[in-house]
C-alpha cells in the first residue's frame, strides 16, 4: 500500500486501519531487563491475509541487523511470530477484526 504524499502518520494509520498495540508487562510498565515485548498487529478483516502478513512481516524483520531466533506459530487461533531483534525478544500477534476503529478507540 502506498503512502499518501504529505499525509501525517495518523492519517495514514487511519486509512490503512492497522495498528501495533503493545500489551503485557511492557505496556503496564512492570517489565524488567530480559522481558519480551508483546505486540498485537490489528488489521481490518480482508485488508491483509494471514499468509500475506506472515510473508511480509517476516521478510521485513529478517532484513534487520541483529535479527535472530525466528519462530512462527501460524496455525494457532491467534497466530504469532517470535523473534529477537537487538537482543530483545518480541512476540507479535496477528488479529484481523471486522471493525478495527472500535478496537482502536478502546485502546486510547
Amino acid at each position: 500500500m502506498a503512502v499518501k504524499k504529505g499525509a501525517s502518520f495518523e492519517e495514514e494509520q487511519g486509512r490503512c486501519q492497522v495498528r501495533l498495540v503493545e500489551f503485557g508487562s511492557y505496556m503496564l510498565n512492570v517489565h524488567f531487563p530480559g522481558t519480551d515485548i508483546d505486540v498485537i498487529c490489528v488489521f481490518r478483516q480482508k485488508f491483509v491475509s494471514r499468509q500475506e502478513f506472515f510473508d511480509g512481516f517476516v521478510k521485513h524483520v529478517k532484513q534487520r541487523p541483529n535479527f535472530c531466533n525466528l519462530s512462527i506459530i501460524q496455525q494457532a487461533r491467534v497466530p504469532i511470530i517470535k523473534f529477537m531483534l537487538n537482543r530483545v525478544q518480541f512476540d507479535v500477534l496477528f488479529a484481523a477484526v471486522e471493525e478495527p476503529q472500535k478496537v482502536f478507540k478502546m485502546l486510547k
